[in-house]
């Protein structure tokens, strides 16, 4: 049985791009290229994310529902535009059918996305309750279909600029109005649902819930600019796919749990960049303002002037800004390298000891149990900052290696309570990588210098003997 399961969605991933190399060449030409080619890779990678999940969970039911959703995608949305389109300019029958069918494509996807928000990330309902969600979703979208394919005013989907198929006897307005609130209602409860999946997920569930919301966050502002600047720019027109295309990937990611401890970083670089173009965008429109009152608006000199000023502020204002995001989104990461930070600076001025970084990485890891042992010999005993060689070490306990230069330092001897903390460690001892080779060296002199009095006491015992 796993193994027939296992075999549809491959089937299914072939049948979406089989359906697209037919949609492509109906489309070509007939509008713009990008909407045709980026429709096509977006029903493919729906279809693929969910394939990827089924793979691994064969009875995954998001993974069901991100293949239907592809495979539909694929059929009902790109196929039938692109017969309509090529069968308006030939002459050829079911034009206007496959025209009403691409029409109504968008709607009974939302009833899907709603099942995506109530069932991510382990395909199933947090209570039996939250399945009143769906069926809203499912009625809302049942309502505003007629209420959008039978509109007079749908006009517009058509090539020629006329619905065949519209029905004036009905309120198709208030239809569509009405059924688009209750389908935006579930949205809404269904957001309601993944926040509280995430107050009672466990350290897992909670970065697979992140990465769900970093997706959806990204799609909701993407179809909204997409949307408001749709007649403003090309642009806008290829945002709402783009994004569409992304959501799937990532639910794949993050339910596969591929670079699943990743999710901090992303959303804190994906943060700083929108914030810092903004703030650039912000400085070279005042700029431009300001210096074209004085040189001319369309002056040269206003816009190499102002793209100078973004250039100079870019540095400063991206550490600034990736700062106090850090500071915010990943605040552990922040306060932990602050320490180390605080410490290197005191060490460069004479402040501190280098045998003190072993107190202040553990300080950045909160463990007081974690030890720094020193490598003076690739195959010698591992020695602590005093010097003296360490061999009881627990077994149970991980090894980590610290290396600058292609040489191995030191070995963190630790027991971590998490692969976030393990990601932690790895950016502590990036940090802190100088102050350990200091503190090496200062170890294996200290070590030498003995060796050496060792050896004169010796020498001087010998001469009183004789």
């Amino acid at each position: 049985m796993v193994l027939r399961l296992r075999f549809i969605p491959t089937l299914l991933v072939a049948l979406s791009v089989l359906i697209e190399l037919v949609a492509v060449p109906f489309s070509w030409g007939l509008e713009p290229m990008w909407d045709t080619l980026l429709l096509a890779v977006s029903s493919i990678a729906g279809t693929t994310a969910g394939a990827l999940i089924l793979y691994r969970h064969p009875r995954h039911a998001i993974g069901w529902l991100l293949v239907a959703q592809g495979v539909l995608a694929a059929l009902t949305g790109d196929l039938a535009q692109g017969w309509g389109l090529r069968a308006a300019e030939r002459g050829w029958g079911f034009g206007p059918a496959a025209e009403f069918v691409a029409t109504a494509n968008w709607l009974p996807s939302a009833p899907l996305v709603v099942a995506v928000l109530v069932l991510y990330p382990n395909g199933r309902l947090i209570a039996r309750r939250w399945s009143l969600v769906l069926w809203l979703s499912i009625v809302g979208a049942l309502l505003a279909e007629p209420g959008w394919v039978f509109n007079p005013e749908a006009g517009s989907e058509y090539v020629s600029r006329h619905n065949p198929y519209a029905v004036n006897w009905l309120p198709t307005g208030a239809m569509f109005v009405v059924g688009f609130v209750i389908v935006a209602t579930s949205l809404l409860a269904g957001a309601v649902a993944v926040v509280m999946r995430f107050r009672a997920a466990d350290e897992v569930e909670r970065l697979q819930l992140k990465w769900f919301t970093l997706a959806s966050g990204i799609l909701a502002v993407g179809i909204t600019v997409g949307g408001a600047l749709w007649f403003v720019t090309p642009i806008a027109h290829v945002l709402p796919t783009l994004v569409v295309t992304i959501w799937p990937v990532v639910i794949c990611t993050a339910i596969l749990r591929f670079r699943l401890y990743d999710v901090d970083l992303v959303i804190s670089r994906t943060l700083s960049y929108a914030t810092l173009t903004v703030l650039l965008a912000g400085a070279y429109a005042g700029a431009v303002v300001i210096l074209g009152v004085g040189v001319g608006r369309d002056s040269s000199w206003a816009t190499a002037g102002a793209t100078m000023l973004a250039a100079a502020l870019f540095l400063p204002l991206r550490r600034r800004v990736q700062n106090e995001v850090d500071r915010r989104c990943r605040r552990q990461r922040h306060d932990a390298l602050a320490i180390i930070d605080t410490f290197v600076d005191e060490l460069r001025q004479d402040h501190a000891e280098p045998e003190q970084v072993v107190d202040a990485v553990r300080a950045a890891m909160r463990d007081d149990h974690l030890d720094v042992l020193f490598v003076l010999q690739r195959e010698g005993p591992r020695v602590n900052a005093h010097g003296r060689p360490v061999s009881d070490v627990d077994p149970r306990s991980d090894r980590v290696p610290v290396r600058r230069g292609g040489i191995t330092l030191a070995e963190v001897v630790w027991t971590p309570n998490s692969d976030a903390n393990r990601a932690l460690l790895s950016s502590v001892l990036d940090a802190a990588s100088i102050a350990i080779e200091m503190a090496r060296l200062r170890v294996e002199l200290r070590q030498r210098l003995n060796e050496i009095n060792e050896s004169r006491s010796r020498i001087a015992a010998v001469a009183d003997d004789e």
